[in-house]
């Protein structure tokens, strides 16, 4: 009986033992699971064009537009003035981007995007529907991500009046 007694006291305290020194320490799932959940931050040169579209403009700023330099009609891009006014992106990198219709009939507008991350072009294209005297917002000047800047050379490639 008295060996019994011993053989339970000394696994008791074995297992407390075990408890507490690794009660501080995490497991190594645990840690794992921590890394996975951590968000992690991409080089701008890994961004993708759904990456920076989504960065540099709100939901209201126009559509994606599927677009690889085909000719559109451009016959009214003299009624449109794009202008900047305010900051925009991460530490106010860039400048808040408008574009208003001086003509008196609703207009579609593609305008075309240009940049170069990294000495890599890319291109991008957002169509808008802007009605007569109206001005949109249609993004920011400069992709401002993480302490770099990319500027934007925009352009108006497309222009029509819109069938109402």
């Amino acid at each position: 009986m008295r060996i019994a007694k011993i053989f339970v006291l000394a696994s008791f305290i074995i297992c407390c033992t075990n408890a507490c020194s690794s009660s501080g320490q995490k497991s190594a799932g645990s840690a794992d699971e921590e890394e996975q959940g951590a968000e992690t931050v991409k080089d701008i040169s890994e961004l993708s064009l759904l990456d920076i579209d989504q960065i540099i403009f709100r939901e209201d700023d126009g559509t994606r537009k599927e677009w690889h330099g085909d000719y559109l009609p451009n016959t009214l891009s003299d009624l449109i003035d794009m202008s900047s006014s305010g900051p925009c992106g991460e530490d106010d990198c860039g400048k808040k981007l408008t574009m208003t219709n001086k003509g008196d009939k609703t207009m579609g507008v593609v305008t075309k995007l240009a940049f170069s991350i990294k000495g890599e072009a890319g291109q991008m294209a957002r169509e808008y529907l802007i009605g007569p005297g109206e001005t949109l917002t249609i993004g920011c000047s400069h992709l401002c991500y993480h302490g770099e800047s990319v500027l934007f050379e925009r352009s108006i490639v497309g222009s029509w009046y819109a069938e109402e």
